[in-house]
């Protein structure tokens, strides 16, 4: 059980996923795993937030692509470079919802 994972247990669900939270926490997020982020733009004037709640690492996995092994677990370098947050570079699994925003529900 990740230590991040342990904190995010401690919110309730409801609070963890609202988008109110997520644009409040949003700092602290970047602090805590950096390149992650919880509030960003979803272009065309619209607002997108991460409710995250549960992080567990992941100690091993095995999959097969067209009777093919797909090898082992690693961490991912480099980052990926689109939207407004990176994924953990270890791997993680998370439980996340996602909520976008039109331009025009941003106003409350």
């Amino acid at each position: 059980m990740s230590p991040l994972g342990v904190l995010l247990r401690g919110v309730p669900r409801p609070v963890a996923r609202s988008w109110r939270f997520a644009a409040a926490v949003h700092p602290l997020a970047r602090l805590l795993v950096p390149g992650a982020g919880t509030a960003g733009s979803a272009g065309g004037g619209a607002r997108e937030y991460y409710g995250v709640s549960d992080a567990r690492r992941i100690a091993s996995a095995s999959g097969a692509f067209e009777d093919q092994p797909l090898g082992g677990l690693a961490r991912l370098e480099p980052p990926v470079r689109f939207g407004f947050a990176q994924t953990p570079a270890a791997p993680t699994m998370v439980d996340v919802v996602t909520t976008v925003r039109r331009s025009a529900d941003v106003r409350d």
